[in-house]
């Protein structure tokens, strides 16, 4: 008997046959909608699972209400990003918040994102949309429905620049898709580091609890997610799902909030009761985006609030800067002085006031003053100080400069 013949011998015996696989298909499906309350979309590509989730705007997460970010104008959210958008619509209408759970965490073409939340307003809602592939056949099917429905102007992500947008345009490239069209990506991972990069850590979880005020409850690691659903390809059973979507529910919902405390902190920081180091690292914001005003505001206030000496000689070595920039002398040379009588700052201040004296006044006796106590500051914290013979060369040959000039 070849092998033809063995096959359409098994093919008459299974005839009429109830089919396991189909079975067992079924009951887990049956299971998965009971468990997550979605339905099975079929479409002409293929099928996937769909779950839709309706919040009520005034609902809370937090320190805020969902919709307290509908208070902002554009002009607010393009001082959050740093960029003009004054040629489209930026509000909370055409806000998309997306995030995905994915097959691995380092990214690649093997890596598969097998659940992709978004999240938008419509009326007096928030509404959370799931996409889930059971398997990787519905992963045409899974994309090209999101695609059709990520029809907004400004998408919002947590780490999405340099993961979640890459891996969706993968994806979708594979697949031969239409690419995401947007006008306007904010990635909050990168705004969140500016202000609070001295946290352990800005992962959105820390965030939540050490900024946003909101502790979440059972819930799983990232890291495992991959494996939950490794798990549930093998098993067909849906039972570990439902903390991987409620996870990937409140990354959606913690978006949100996150995005507005950001709007809150770059519009309205007198208004928040900002920690000396939130203030310094707004101070810093400020300044690389040239807002020199504003950003001297913001050191003035991260100065008062510092209690701890480390901060206060970053926040005074970057004010005084500041205060030149802005031809403010008087109160840079304050600050130098304020300095040297707490020890702070290391040869910092030395150094600045003898240039000051020796450039600006012309009072060559105070500046070469200001140059020998460097020196002999420099002598007694050698080990303290990085390239002291550096350092140590400059100074020599400051003096022996405005040696001359005095002399002259």
């Amino acid at each position: 008997m070849n092998l033809r013949e063995k096959l359409n011998k098994l093919d008459k015996e299974n005839y009429g046959k109830p089919n396991q696989n189909d079975d067992r298909k079924n009951i887990c499906n049956k299971k998965l909608i009971d468990l997550i309350s979605g339905e099975i979309i079929t479409q002409e590509n293929g099928q996937y699972f769909h779950r839709k989730i309706k919040f009520k705007s005034d609902y809370k997460h937090g320190l805020y209400q969902l919709k307290d970010i509908t208070g902002f104008k554009q002009k607010d959210i393009n001082n959050l990003s740093g960029k003009n958008k004054g040629n489209i619509t930026v509000n909370f209408n055409n806000m998309l918040f997306i995030d995905t759970e994915t097959t691995g965490l380092m990214g690649g073409t093997g890596t598969v994102a097998f659940l992709v939340g978004v999240g938008y307003f419509n009326d007096d809602n928030f509404i959370v949309e799931q996409y889930f592939m059971r398997d990787f056949d519905e992963e045409t099917a899974m994309l090209n429905n999101l695609i059709n429905n990520l029809q907004k102007t400004v998408l919002l992500s947590f780490n999405g620049k340099c993961f979640d947008l890459p891996l969706l345009k993968t994806r979708l490239i594979l697949n031969k898709l239409p690419a995401i069209k947007y006008d306007l990506h904010l990635d909050l991972l990168h705004l969140s580091r500016r202000i609070w990069s001295y946290l352990e850590s800005c992962c959105l979880n820390n965030l939540e609890e050490n900024i946003l005020q909101f502790e979440r409850e059972n819930d799983i690691l990232g890291s495992e997610i991959p494996h939950i659903y490794f798990d549930y390809l093998e098993n067909k059973d849906p039972v570990n799902l439902p903390p991987v979507f409620k996870h990937n529910m409140l990354d959606i919902i913690s978006l949100v909030t996150l995005t507005t405390h950001l709007l809150k902190v770059h519009n309205s920081p007198h208004r928040l009761q900002l920690s000396a180091a939130e203030l310094f690292n707004l101070g810093k914001l400020l300044q690389k985006r040239k807002k020199l005003a504003d950003s001297i505001n913001i050191l003035k206030k991260a100065r008062k609030k510092a209690n701890s000496s480390i901060l206060k000689r970053k926040i005074d070595i970057k004010l005084s800067w500041q205060y030149k920039r802005a031809n403010k002398w008087s109160k840079a040379v304050t600050i130098w002085k304020d300095m040297l009588s707490r020890q702070s700052g290391g040869l910092f201040p030395y150094r600045e006031l003898a240039k000051y004296y020796e450039h600006r006044e012309k009072n060559y006796k105070k500046a070469k003053t200001y140059s020998k106590n460097g020196l002999l500051y420099l002598k007694h914290n050698r080990p303290l100080i990085e390239n002291s013979k550096e350092e140590k060369d400059k100074l020599e040959y400051r003096l022996n400069r405005l040696e001359r000039k005095i002399i002259s």
